[in-house]
């Protein structure tokens, strides 16, 4: 890791980077990115917090602004964290920001009797593909 304190201790975690939907974890990963702490060339939320339930507010966006690599959102359009207004609002000002709409789904992308999981599975190969070979 460049540019990295020696101070800095590694962060022991045993989840995946980037498969966690939680709004603090996700906010560490986009800081690492931004400080360039990992070699990041993109990254995914898999269905931004953007908000508490029954609470609309942009202001857990407010420090995407500032990431410049690309960004993909995959979205439920029923997902209570995020009203689809609003995460279309702020995707619309991302310049870096590609928004998926998955048509019924909420914030854990149960939408019902249909299986999103091969939808997010497919977006997601199709984006880090385009993006890592761009």
């Amino acid at each position: 890791m460049k540019n990295l304190p020696e101070s800095a201790e590694p962060i022991e975690t045993n989840r995946p980077v980037g498969t966690d939907n939680s709004f603090y974890y996700g906010w560490w990963i986009v800081l690492a990115a931004f400080l360039n702490l990992f070699f990041v060339v993109g990254i995914i939320f898999y269905g931004f917090p953007l908000h508490p339930v029954g609470k609309p507010s942009m202001e857990r966006a407010e420090h995407l602004k500032d990431v410049k690599m690309p960004m993909l959102f995959l979205q439920g359009t029923r997902d209570a964290l995020a009203t689809w207004d609003l995460i279309e609002s702020v995707c619309a000002s991302l310049p870096l920001a590609t928004l998926v709409k998955i048509e019924g789904a909420d914030h854990s992308f149960k939408a019902g009797k249909q299986n999103v999981i091969q939808l997010l599975a497919d977006t997601t190969h199709d984006w880090t593909e385009k993006i890592v070979n761009h």
